[in-house]
Formats: structure tokens, sequence, C-alpha cells
């Protein structure tokens, strides 16, 4: 805390002056710039823009639904070849990519551009389904849907 005499003497230093700093306040004023500095994203990795991704849970097209991803019907595959993450990266360099944008966007972005709506389109209608990329490392994420 200030004593009333360092605000005086603040109030009557010339502009640009800056008035010693105690050590013991060092430390704080530095952990407080850090708390509140904004440290960039890394640039989503290329194996993640450029891996097969395989989707499994209640798929429906048209008339048909059925679970993939299991013994009887494989998972729907996406190779992303037609797939533009350039909206996913902008949001996600800038820190505002939240869950439910990731996911619209890569349903429109990257899933859409890659397989098409189809005929009938297509719709994730289960309460959960994995999200699995396949490359040289994998990496799995399950997502809840709400109807």
């Amino acid at each position: 805390m200030n004593s009333p005499g360092s605000m005086s003497r603040a109030r009557r230093s010339p502009p640009g002056h800056r008035l010693p700093v105690r050590r013991s306040y060092r430390d704080l004023i530095h952990t407080a710039y850090e708390n509140v500095a904004i440290v960039p994203a890394d640039p989503i990795p290329d194996h993640v823009k450029e891996g097969q991704f395989e989707i499994s849970g209640l798929v429906k097209t048209g008339a048909d639904e059925r679970e993939r991803g299991n013994r009887r019907a494989a998972p729907l595959r996406i190779d992303r070849s037609r797939g533009d993450w350039s909206d996913i990266e902008t949001l996600w360099l800038a820190g505002d990519l939240r869950d439910d944008d990731f996911e619209d966007r890569f349903i429109d972005d990257v899933i859409v551009a890659d397989i098409g709506e189809g005929t009938d389109g297509w719709e994730f209608s289960g309460s959960s389904y994995s999200v699995e990329l396949r490359q040289h490392t994998r990496w799995e994420a399950a997502y809840e849907h709400q109807p």
C-alpha cells in the first residue's frame, strides 16, 4: 500500500519520471503482467489438417439410420482432401474457437466439403459419437450431440 508521502511525490514528479519500485513489489508486478499476457496459439498441426478422420456413432442418411464404426458398419471416413481449415484456424489463432464452433465448422468446412451433403442429407442423430484422426499420430475426441 502506498504511503501518503509516496503519492504526493508522484504528483510532484515531472512527466516521464519513474519512481523506484520496491524489490518486494517487482515480483508481484511481474506476475500480474504474466497473468494478463496473451500468448498466441500455435497453428493447427499439419498432421491434423491432413489426416483421415473416422467418425463412429449413430449416423442418419435419408431413411437409413445406423450405428457406424462397429462390426456391422464401417465408420464414416473423411479423407479431408477437399476440406477447408482456414476459418477454423483463424478462430483458433485468435483464441475464439469454442467447442460448438469447432463442431459446426468441422462438419460444414471439412466433412460436407469432403463428402457433400448427399441427396438425402445426413446427420449425427445419436447422443454421442467419436472422431478419430488417423495418420502418424492418433487423436480421439468424443462429442456429446444434443438433438
